[in-house]
């Protein structure tokens, strides 16, 4: 059975999400993310923010990359999937939020 969320999402299709964690990974994680484009920023108070856009081809990828970024032990800021129609995320509070916190925190 396949779930739709709002009529818009389907969770056995392709997804591009942006994932943010406090840190860096190291070079040994390039390796099983080698599809994925890795940014990092640094903020003033010398910590670092690494963030993560990659196409899943399903919830189930998705949900597979987070347990293997929750095993190398940085923490998971946000988790925003990217809208195919536009460069703006999905509008969900929770992330809006998260964003406003990220930004107060530099």
């Amino acid at each position: 059975m396949v779930l739709k969320i709002k009529g818009r999402y389907n969770m056995d299709q392709p997804a591009t999400y942006e994932i943010r964690m406090r840190g860096q990974l190291d070079a040994k994680c390039n390796s099983w993310l080698d599809d994925a484009t890795i940014t990092t920023e640094s903020n003033d108070d010398g910590s670092s923010i690494t963030t993560l856009t990659v196409v899943t081809a399903n919830q189930r990828q998705l949900h597979g990359l987070l347990v293997r970024l929750r095993d190398v032990c940085l923490p998971i800021l946000s988790v925003i999937r990217i809208r195919k129609d536009s460069n703006t995320s999905s509008s969900c509070f929770f992330n809006q939020i998260m964003r406003e916190k990220l930004q107060s925190h530099r």
